[in-house]
């Protein structure tokens, strides 16, 4: 047994997209919910065999900053409270 419980971090680097508008934004965050599932399987130590004592779950997943939006810096902030932001609390 472990002093500490051991787990694998996961960082992700998708390919970012810029949105005007909220159905945009939803084919960012489809996309980004896909990688999130695939993650476990892809990473270096989940491929190892459960039994295994290398084998470490993914518990941290880290995005880079502006990962669901893009960055387009000419808009309004009233533009994107309009016509981009989306509430993350729909989708629990």
């Amino acid at each position: 047994m472990s002093k500490y419980d051991i787990f694998s971090a996961v960082a992700i680097q998708p390919e970012i997209k810029s949105v005007e508008t909220k159905a945009d934004i939803q084919k960012n965050l489809k996309r980004t919910l896909e990688l999130i599932d695939v993650a476990p399987q892809v990473s270096l130590t989940a491929k190892s065999n459960y039994s295994e004592p290398n084998w470490a779950p993914v518990k941290l997943i880290s995005f880079p900053e502006f990962f669901l939006q893009g960055h387009e810096g000419n808009w309004p902030y009233q533009h994107y409270l309009d016509n981009v932001l989306i509430e993350l609390l729909k989708y629990r």
